[in-house]
């Protein structure tokens, strides 16, 4: 994001009914992380690895940034790189591994997040 640009901050609760829906938590815009930012945002999101489709899993373990993508109507194609330590769950969550509701806060340009 530009220097310039207004931002806010964001806190996006992953919880355990998102944690619990596992049956498309593959697809970017499935994950609890995005289900989760979605809610928060009040936009559909796509997470994965910068620059790399929408579409499909992440490649775990790539040396790549994550990020986040707003998608569709209301998401004014904002973006972002999300936090480590979300990356790091993400990671945990993609392996299959035992994870546990969590939150986490992102900047986003003014406007992509409900008031």
């Amino acid at each position: 994001m530009g220097d310039s640009e207004k931002t806010r901050v964001v806190t996006v609760e992953v919880t355990a009914q998102d944690i619990r829906v596992r049956s498309q938590a593959t697809r970017s815009t499935q994950c609890p992380v995005a289900r989760a930012m979605a809610r928060a945002l009040g936009f559909t999101v796509s997470v994965g690895l910068t620059g790399s489709p929408v579409t499909g899993s992440p490649v775990t373990g790539s040396p790549l940034p994550w990020s986040w993508r707003g998608l569709g109507h209301g998401s004014g194609g904002r973006e972002g790189e999300l936090p480590e330590a979300v990356v790091t769950w993400v990671r945990a969550f993609d392996r299959g591994e035992a994870v546990q509701p969590f939150s986490f806060e992102i900047e986003v340009p003014d406007g992509g997040a409900p008031a």
